[in-house]
């Protein structure tokens, strides 16, 4: 059985409304993926933004996101944007030939030259990307952020955030003009950092020599659940099926000024952490419709959570 769903025209449009819009209401922060970047990519999906260029979108069952196929055809579809544009002749040109002729072949040509057009505009979210950025320099220790923005195995965006600080070795170089990079080890080591959690991260950076992990956070977006959707937690599936569209964004952070290990997500409520230096949190907001807001926030106390709950 497949483990995606397949939409298009109408069906279409609203999932990608839907799902851009619960991206902006729940106003993320710096620890999740842009998302901005993010709402634009899943905007460029719709329609009446490719003119017909796709037939149809794939959905993941279990994510409730577009699969990492559809990500990876709209990047190829960036790529061959400028030079399809070049080659394709006016807009003019095209209208004309469009409307002069029977042949199906120059409306087609028309709608793709719109399309192209439209993604020379758009920045595309990055599907594994790392930054490093220096923090500050004191008596020999370097301090960094780095910064993992990941479709993952499980295909959630995410980003991981990670302070630490380097006092010998050069898994984070400093260039002349204080530009933060990091070696190649480092780098392939941090997108491994994917299918992990901030608790197992946390771990392997800081047994590094010369590396000193302060904090590691993880920001999530989704799942997303819809009615048909998969692995949707047995306290959450009457609401989806009866309500529509739960919104999901998870935070978790392993750190070193953590007093208490906690967790305020309920689609993952363990939290027992032992003989480590660092504490646990974890975190989950949620987007439903407007005028299922407060049925939503019962349904979460009667489970012993109060997370934040935005209207779409």
């Amino acid at each position: 059985m497949d483990n995606f769903r397949t939409l298009s025209g109408s069906a279409c449009e609203l999932y990608c409304d839907q799902l851009s819009g619960a991206i902006k209401a729940a106003r993320l922060n710096q620890f999740y993926p842009d998302s901005r970047l993010t709402i634009s990519n899943i905007d460029a999906m719709k329609p009446s933004y490719h003119f017909g260029a796709h037939e149809n979108l794939k959905v993941d069952l279990t994510s409730g996101l577009p699969t990492y196929h559809e990500w990876t055809l709209l990047h190829a579809d960036q790529k061959v944007a400028a030079e399809s544009v070049y080659k394709m002749g006016t807009l003019s040109e095209l209208e004309e030939k469009a409307a002069n002729h029977s042949n199906a072949i120059f409306e087609k040509q028309l709608r793709k030259k719109k399309y192209y057009t439209n993604l020379l505009k758009l920045k595309p979210a990055p599907l594994g990307d790392t930054t490093s950025r220096l923090r500050g320099r004191k008596e020999g220790v370097t301090s960094f952020l780095v910064c993992l923005d990941k479709l993952d195995v499980n295909n959630l965006f995410l980003r991981y955030s990670i302070d630490l600080s380097q006092t010998s070795g050069e898994s984070l170089i400093l260039s002349a003009d204080e530009v933060a990079t990091e070696s190649d080890s480092m780098q392939s080591l941090v997108y491994r950092f994917a299918s992990l959690d901030a608790r197992y991260t946390f771990i392997t950076l800081d047994a590094m020599a010369g590396i000193k992990v302060e904090k590691v956070t993880k920001g999530t977006i989704g799942p997303v659940f819809f009615q048909g959707g998969k692995n949707i937690p047995q306290w959450l599936n009457e609401f989806v099926n009866s309500h529509g569209m739960v919104a999901s964004f998870g935070i978790e952070m392993a750190a070193l000024d953590i007093v208490d290990n906690s967790s305020n997500d309920p689609l993952f409520p363990e939290n027992s952490e032992q003989n480590t230096p660092f504490r646990i949190f974890r975190d989950r907001k949620f987007v439903v419709a407007k005028e299922k807001v407060s049925i939503f926030r019962e349904l979460l106390r009667k489970e012993g959570y109060k997370s934040i709950v935005y209207g779409l």
